[in-house]
């Protein structure tokens, strides 16, 4: 698996495995150790990137992980214990890390990742996430917005999951309202094909169209002086948007009618 490849984590880093977890779970253990934050997201981005630059803390954890059949730390396991890490729900940082690792678990836990991306948009922004995951040439107004829209995605999948399309559709409509906002617009196309689908599934193509007939990409939506660059995401919106019309549109002449599967127990 990707995800695995990703990890890259071979487990020959120290002589003795018992000492080793017994060390970290002392670590652990400590209620004021105060970089449990920080070692969540570090813990957290050994999922997203391989790097081999890891703190000793983390490799040990890593260590404690490992699934003893395949030799790679265990997934789940391992968002499980970023979530264990983070503590209480009293801080923004710590909510939104738990967010995103309930996102990253298997459909059993999809009702948790939606409570806690909603007590994290209910709660502030995180900043050490905002200034984590974004471009430092990016002005923070915009951080604040992109990463808003990047949340607001995020719940309205999980949204679509548990079948709740109204909620999807206010969802991915401040997704696209943030997305506005930030005047990068990175995510702008997407809402609107969020949007349209939902409307899919919800039988209604007329709306689906319609959203996608009223799709626009202003002129004021990159921070960018490469006219290249400006022509390229634009001719993108454009076709990606186009594309999806003719879609629907086809759709309604053909009496489409969407039937969802049979929810995994």
């Amino acid at each position: 698996m990707a995800i695995i490849n990703a990890l890259n984590v071979k487990i020959d880093l120290v002589n003795d495995r018992k000492d080793d977890i017994m060390f970290i779970s002392k670590i652990l253990s400590k209620k004021t150790f105060q970089n449990n934050i920080q070692l969540a997201y570090d813990l957290f981005d050994t999922l997203c990137v391989s790097t081999n630059e890891k703190s000793l803390i983390i490799k040990k954890i890593l260590l404690e992980l490992t699934d003893k059949k395949t030799g790679y730390p265990n997934r789940e396991q391992v968002l499980l214990k970023v979530i264990e890490l983070a503590g209480d729900d009293d801080n923004a940082d710590s909510l939104y890390i738990k967010s995103k690792a309930y996102s990253w678990l298997k459909v059993k836990y999809n009702d948790l990742a939606i409570e806690y991306l909603r007590k994290y948009l209910n709660k502030g922004v995180s900043e050490y996430a905002i200034n984590r995951t974004l471009g430092v040439k990016i002005p923070y107004s915009n951080k604040v917005f992109l990463h808003l829209s990047e949340v607001y995605c995020e719940l309205g999948d999980k949204l679509i999951i548990s079948r709740e399309y109204e909620n999807a559709l206010d969802a991915y409509n401040n997704m696209l309202k943030n997305d506005s906002m930030s005047k990068f617009r990175f995510g702008r196309q997407i809402s609107y094909l969020k949007i349209a689908d939902t409307y899919r599934r919800m039988n209604d193509l007329d709306k689906a169209i319609f959203t996608l007939e009223n799709a626009s990409y202003p002129n004021d939506c990159i921070d960018d002086d490469s006219t290249i660059s400006k022509n390229y995401i634009v001719n993108e919106f454009n076709s990606s948007i186009s594309n999806a019309l003719n879609d629907y549109k086809i759709k309604k002449e053909q009496g489409y009618v969407f039937r969802p599967r049979k929810k995994k127990e």
